[in-house]
């Protein structure tokens, strides 16, 4: 984990380069969303202003727990044949990924403190503690399933020699499903129906929607027992792919 945070803070300029874009991008859909409202238009049942919240909130958690470096370093690891290193070591594979995504987290937490701490002022500002403990209840949920997403993604390396297509692909299916642009409930029916059944919208969807109209306690148990359903059955497929994989490993000597 302290590997992971020294590494990242002697990469200061990609800090820069995802504050620009990001910013960028912001623009971007800001400007969209001001012309739909400004021409009489709306969005869902969404205020302007929910739309901008909704947006910067999963900008800001975003940069927080999406580390696709989860998938390309075990895929990295796998394919060059470093992943022996891995099982020599007394902790497990799932353990020691866990150690760094939570490195990754430690790093953008201290460098994107500034912006972090002004969300949260306005969140307590706005909607007070209760809805915010609500999100960070659901927002633990949205990690450990985004992790194990992408560490199913990274063991992939094990059957195929290279991942990095998949890996991007994934990575824009899971902000599309994760309602990371605009709300899963403003998409065609169709849309929202899949969305509805896949781990995607725990990432983002779903805890944003804490923020939205009255507190309901036993909606946000009901997210968050659903999520935990997610991260058991991921959790199993993931023990499941890296038992085979391991044996894959072991018979061809990669």
């Amino acid at each position: 984990m302290k590997n992971r945070v020294r590494s990242g803070f002697a990469y200061r300029a990609n800090t820069v380069a995802t504050l620009i874009s990001e910013s960028f991008s912001f623009g971007v859909l800001f400007y969209i969303w001001f012309s739909v409202y400004k021409g009489g238009g709306q969005i869902g049942d969404y205020s302007l202003g929910f739309m901008i919240f909704y947006y910067a909130l999963g900008k800001i958690s975003g940069l927080l727990i999406e580390f696709y470096g989860v998938a390309w370093n075990l895929a990295e690891a796998i394919s060059e044949g470093e992943f022996t290193n891995f099982l020599l070591k007394p902790v497990s594979i799932i353990k020691q990924e866990l150690f760094i995504y939570f490195g990754n987290f430690i790093y953008n937490l201290a460098v994107f403190s500034v912006i972090i701490l002004v969300m949260l002022f306005y969140i307590l500002k706005q909607f007070g503690y209760l809805k915010l403990l609500a999100f960070f209840l659901l927002s633990i949920n949205a990690a450990l399933i985004f992790f194990f997403i992408f560490f199913l993604i990274g063991a992939m390396a094990f059957f195929f020699q290279r991942i990095q297509g998949l890996s991007f692909l994934m990575s824009l299916v899971s902000m599309f499903l994760a309602g990371k642009y605009v709300p899963l409930d403003v998409l065609p029916g169709a849309f929202y129906k899949i969305a509805g059944v896949l781990p995607f919208q725990y990432i983002s969807f779903i805890p944003i929607m804490a923020f939205k109209g009255s507190l309901d306690p036993a909606w946000v148990l009901r997210q968050y027992l659903a999520g935990l359903v997610w991260i058991l059955v991921l959790y199993v497929l993931t023990k499941i792919v890296l038992a085979k994989g391991i044996k894959k490993y072991e018979a061809i000597g990669i």
